[in-house]
């Protein structure tokens, strides 16, 4: 193996993702206090950035949390529990995704594909998807160089 790999720290959620420098230095300062003024000034910062990212007026939802926190408050904001929820498990995120989808009491249809496969437009279970009546369908996306591009239409 290359020196100058094996010494890269790399970070493995959702990764493995190489760390940059500067945010190995920053994952090491004290973190800003959520009550702060600080935190506030930052939080308008990072909300007026946003908006101009993502081209709207509106405000953009920030959750100072871990992905896990973040998942749950979204399926906690779209789904009832017993609300039909399809959940594409293809690894370790699809499977957490599942087990919060179960414990926030959805009715779990979960689609086990293996580690680095992905639903294809002619899978059986894609193809019928309207006798599954599912309200929503929950997919971990991460970007694969191989895969196709899918098309999904709400």
């Amino acid at each position: 193996m290359n020196k100058d790999l094996a010494e890269i720290q790399y970070l493995y959620t959702p990764g493995p993702v190489p760390i940059p420098a500067p945010v190995q230095q920053a994952m090491q300062a004290v973190p800003i206090h959520h009550r702060s003024e600080q935190f506030t000034a930052l939080y308008k910062s990072l909300q007026s950035g946003l908006q101009g990212l993502f081209l709207t007026q509106h405000p953009v939802l920030l959750i100072p949390g871990n992905g896990s926190g973040v998942f749950q408050t979204v399926l906690a904001s779209l789904f009832n529990a017993g609300d039909k929820v399809i959940v594409i498990n293809n690894g370790k995120f699809g499977k957490r995704w599942a087990l919060v989808s179960e414990y926030l009491g959805f009715d779990l249809e979960e689609v086990i594909y293996p580690w680095g496969e992905y639903p294809s437009s002619t899978d059986e279970w894609v193809m019928n998807i309207s006798k599954h009546a599912p309200k929503g369908v929950i997919l971990v996306h991460s970007f694969i160089p191989k895969l196709p591009r899918l098309r999904f239409v709400i």
